[in-house]
């Protein structure tokens, strides 16, 4: 899979002492030259919407086109230096995900899905909603077949005409970085996220007909007790572009 994009998910909370100065150094900074001096192309900073000690506070989502130009960036001369400068300037930092995930699916608003593995950012959607699953090994080829069979074809197709609702993107865990060690030891086989434009189209979306029949009928085919492992939402802080 050398060869295959990936994502970062990269979450953390910040004491609130230390809080201004890391939010300056990451906005003004840090994340601007991330994207300029390595082979990361763009990554979107996110908010929670609401403090909830199960999940980080904050969370940066890289996109890099494939996992080597991934270790390429860990490994410049730039991102050794800010290591470094972290863990002087902002050790009180708490690394809560940290966490590689592959694309496998992508859809957009009033449009035909994208090719797997295509780059998934996306404009215009300040609100996300971050839902993931641990499955057992049966319910991952429920999973699988359940996607390929309906959820592609049907349900997420219906999700994309609601007003408000931007994308979706659907992801597999791929791995863990090795510089921090995440208050997440155990991470989500699949990842999902749904992109809004506001937080009013969210509210309309789970009040929807069609996210209710998508609940019911992933639950009905893989699992009665299918709960997910994270289930938040989060307001998009900024984005960087090269």
């Amino acid at each position: 899979m050398e060869n295959a994009p990936v994502i970062r998910l990269f979450g953390y909370n910040v004491p609130p002492e230390i809080e201004e100065k890391y939010n300056n150094w990451t906005t003004e900074v840090y994340l601007p030259n991330l994207v300029k001096r390595t082979p990361v192309n763009e990554i979107d900073r996110y908010h929670i919407i609401k403090k909830d000690t199960a999940y980080p506070d904050y969370f940066n989502l890289w996109h890099i086109d494939n996992v080597e130009n991934y270790y390429k960036a860990l490994e410049s001369p730039f991102l050794t230096d800010v290591r470094k400068d972290v863990d002087i300037t902002f050790n009180k930092r708490e690394v809560v995900w940290d966490a590689l995930y592959y694309p496998m699916r992508s859809f957009r608003h009033s449009r035909s899905s994208i090719k797997e593995r295509e780059v998934t950012t996306i404009e215009n959607a300040s609100f996300v909603l971050i839902e993931a699953f641990r499955l057992t090994p049966e319910e991952e080829v429920k999973y699988a077949e359940w996607c390929v069979r309906y959820a592609n074809r049907i349900y997420i197709p219906l999700l994309m005409k609601i007003p408000g609702v931007k994308g979706y993107d659907r992801y597999r865990i791929a791995g863990l970085p090795a510089f921090y060690k995440p208050r997440e030891s155990k991470y989500p086989s699949y990842l999902q996220i749904l992109y809004f434009e506001n937080e009013k189209a969210f509210e309309e979306c789970e009040k929807s007909p069609e996210l209710a029949s998508y609940k019911k009928a992933m639950k009905s085919d893989i699992s009665d007790g299918l709960v997910p492992q994270w289930y938040v939402q989060y307001q998009l802080v900024k984005s960087f572009r090269k």
